[in-house]
């Protein structure tokens, strides 16, 4: 019976290299699923890079200010789960909890001082919800102004706790409803951030 040919050393350098390559590919999804699934758990996707560095926290009221008018908005449409401006949210919340709270004062002073800035006011309130979670049911300290939602009044709802607009689905946020204005005195961030500072507990993101 003759002997089987000899593979050429050519050919087994190919299906070496083919074999090397797969496995590569292999590495490197498994990579990222489990970079996604990371993020995930986070409530993200995928981690950023303000995620995987260690935060600082804040040392100018002007700065966080920025920050605070530079948070992405869409107060009229749905802000659901996926919508990735949440990342931004707890990535400031985050950098918040370990700010002096005399910086953060300050910059929700700033940011709330003019009312003509509804949007910068939204942001602000939108924050503080992602900061801060209550007990289910807390109610809303008494003031002489109020949010309006026509998502809300559609459905008849009054009674909002002070975890609403937002709510949270295991490790994500999303919006309960929508933010069509404000009616009464002033929004004062400051103040509300005071109360929930007394009131609430940060959230852990």
């Amino acid at each position: 019976m003759p002997a089987p040919k000899a593979m050429s050393l050519s050919l087994l350098t190919r299906q070496f290299g083919l074999r090397k390559l797969s496995v590569t590919i292999a590495a490197a999804l498994a990579i990222t699923c489990i970079a996604y699934w990371i993020g995930h758990r986070k409530g993200t996707g995928f981690p950023s890079a303000l995620q995987s560095t260690p935060l600082t926290p804040y040392k100018n009221p002007t700065q966080l200010a920025a920050d605070i008018r530079a948070l992405p908005l869409d107060e009229r449409a749905p802000m659901g789960l996926a919508w990735p401006g949440w990342q931004d949210y707890m990535v400031l919340s985050t950098r918040m909890r370990v700010t002096d709270p005399e910086v953060t004062r300050s910059a929700l002073l700033g940011v709330c001082a003019s009312p003509s800035r509804m949007r910068d006011n939204i942001r602000v309130m939108l924050l503080l919800r992602v900061c801060f979670d209550c007990p289910a049911g807390t109610p809303r300290p008494s003031t002489y102004g109020g949010w309006i939602s026509h998502s809300a009044a559609n459905r008849g709802e009054t009674n909002r706790d002070m975890n609403w607009p937002v709510g949270r689905a295991l490790t994500r946020l999303y919006m309960q409803d929508t933010i069509d204005g404000y009616i009464g005195s002033p929004y004062d961030g400051r103040e509300e951030f005071d109360w929930l500072l007394t009131h609430c507990a940060w959230r852990g993101l």
